[in-house]
């Protein structure tokens, strides 16, 4: 869903901004502390010859900042009278 927001949620991709909200700014900041979490396991995980050693935690973090960003979405079409339902499959 969060690759393909406008086919599962009506709504196409957003670039954070002020006219969206305290809510949506506030799920910005967790998703960015959540993509700086990331990047620290990205340094603690890959070695220098590009072995990642635990490929669960950089996954898990990468799929947590895309539900937020769907959150994002969410709220943001709520606070704007839309409903947001799922469209399709999200397989």
């Amino acid at each position: 869903m969060s690759h393909q927001p406008l086919k599962y949620l009506g709504h196409d991709h957003i670039v954070p901004a002020v006219e969206h909200g305290l809510q949506v700014a506030r799920l910005n900041v967790l998703r960015t502390a959540i993509r700086e979490a990331e990047l620290a396991g990205a340094t603690a995980y890959i070695d220098r010859d590009y072995r990642v050693a635990r490929g669960d935690l950089l996954q898990a973090l990468n799929r947590l900042s895309s539900a937020v960003y769907v959150l994002m979405l969410l709220v943001l079409l709520a606070e704007h009278g839309e409903s947001g339902q799922l469209r399709g499959s999200a397989s």
